[in-house]
């Protein structure tokens, strides 16, 4: 199983257990173990409580690696977060990402998530769904741009075959 992607601009790379552990307490041992800077503004406040319980998940579980937290480096450093929220119930996995504000608006949250999608879809991931406030503009424009349809609830989905060659991972 691959746990590093390409696209044009980005390096997405799924956590190890030691790199999530790391990432919530000690900058400078993360930065060494991915061999990338950490942006200032990453990890972002919600993400250190995810990074560690996924951390605990796969010291126990190494298989789910990927099934997890994927950091997201533009230009040698980490500037954001995607991946999946679990493995894959009935087929399905949820998608979630996140930008540093400083990179925001600059289609690196579109890129990753097309690319973890095509990953996903690549490990026998029958539909991938994302959920999405109302009001968030900027996500419901990643959505969209790489296929996902709203369904009822708030909920977005994307189906195995679909706009994946967007920006496909190498």
């Amino acid at each position: 199983m691959t746990f590093l992607l390409r696209t044009a601009r980005l390096r997405i790379e799924a956590c190890s257990a030691e790199f999530a552990q790391a990432a919530c307490s000690d900058r400078g041992l993360a930065e060494a173990l991915s061999g990338l800077r950490l942006h200032a503004q990453w990890p972002e406040p919600d993400t250190p409580r995810a990074l560690a319980s996924y951390a605990r998940v796969l010291a126990q579980v190494p298989r789910l690696r990927g099934f997890g937290i994927w950091t997201l480096a533009h230009e040698g450093e980490v500037v954001g977060d995607a991946g999946f929220k679990g493995p894959p119930r009935a087929g399905e996995v949820e998608v979630g990402y996140g930008i540093v504000p400083a990179q925001r608006g600059r289609g690196l949250a579109t890129e990753a998530v097309a690319a973890l999608c095509a990953w996903a879809f690549g490990q026998g991931v029958r539909a991938i769904y994302a959920r999405c406030e109302a009001d968030n503009a900027p996500s419901l424009r990643v959505l969209a741009k790489v296929g996902m349809r709203v369904c009822a609830g708030g909920r977005f989905v994307l189906e195995a075959p679909a706009n994946l060659a967007l920006h496909p991972a190498t």
